[in-house]
């Protein structure tokens, strides 16, 4: 079953009651609850069996890498950021640049600004923000 947007929908009959060999069966019904054919996992509810449908799917490449996404969004995110060559805005004082001014600003606020940097207890490494120091801090203890 296909949608609008090319999406390829869930079939909650059972296989029996599939006449057409073209129809790919999804899902399995039982007690325990809707569970995918493609991978195993089993949801409570057939909306949500569905969303892990088009999740799986994936539909959107990216022209540039063949990365898969469910989304155009998700795709236009990847673009910019891993494959987008217009990088307007630049840090004064290295000349690295970037895709916005944010970007510019979070790099000179967390590179260049020693207020921000913080370091880790154990090894003494110099992270930049919290987020940075929370994931390191799993890999060096």
């Amino acid at each position: 079953m296909q949608n609008n947007k090319g999406f390829t929908g869930v079939s909650l009959k059972p296989s029996s009651t599939i006449p057409s060999p073209i129809n790919i069966q999804l899902c399995n019904v039982s007690s325990d609850g809707f569970t995918c054919n493609k991978c195993g996992l089993v949801f409570k509810s057939s909306s949500e069996l569905k969303m892990h449908g088009i999740i799986l799917d994936k539909p959107v490449k990216c022209s540039m890498c063949n990365e898969h996404f469910s989304t155009t969004i998700g795709m236009k995110k990847h673009y910019g950021k891993v494959h987008a060559k217009y990088r307007p805005s630049r840090c004064n004082l290295c000349k690295k640049r970037f895709r916005n001014k944010y970007a510019a600003k979070r790099h000179l606020l967390q590179v260049h600004e020693e207020v921000s940097r913080i370091s880790c207890a154990l090894c003494g490494k110099i992270l930049y923000n919290k987020f940075s120091l929370s994931r390191h801090s799993q890999i060096c203890k």
